[in-house]
């Protein structure tokens, strides 16, 4: 998963967590996640975006789909961009092209 985002911001993630390396931190965003979704059913469908790219900077916003998972109390859960929630609490996204590839940035 941190394979999406920039290397110099995992670098500053690691430094403001005071850990050492890239396990510690992919153990950490591992447990944020089972936290968010404990049953590992989180599904996404009929994703739709829009972009917006300058140079080597992109905006990316969720503009249409569906996301089903289950909760920490048992229920099924099924949320939109326009309902938030979980999953799509955050529908934008900031990209930077480095070395050949995008990157998610961690702060805009």
């Amino acid at each position: 998963m941190l394979s999406l985002f920039l290397p110099s911001d995992l670098e500053e993630a690691m430094r403001m967590r005071g850990l050492r390396d890239y396990q510690a931190l992919e153990e950490e965003a591992s447990a944020n996640l089972n936290e968010s979704f404990p049953q590992g059913d989180l599904r996404l469908s009929d994703l739709k975006y829009e972009s917006t790219v300058e140079a080597d900077e992109a905006v990316v916003r969720v503009t249409a789909g569906k996301a089903t998972y289950t909760d920490q109390s048992g229920e099924k859960v099924t949320e939109t961009p326009e309902s938030g929630g979980s999953v799509f609490g955050l529908r934008e996204f900031h990209l930077k092209l480095e070395d050949g590839r995008w990157y998610i940035l961690m702060r805009t």
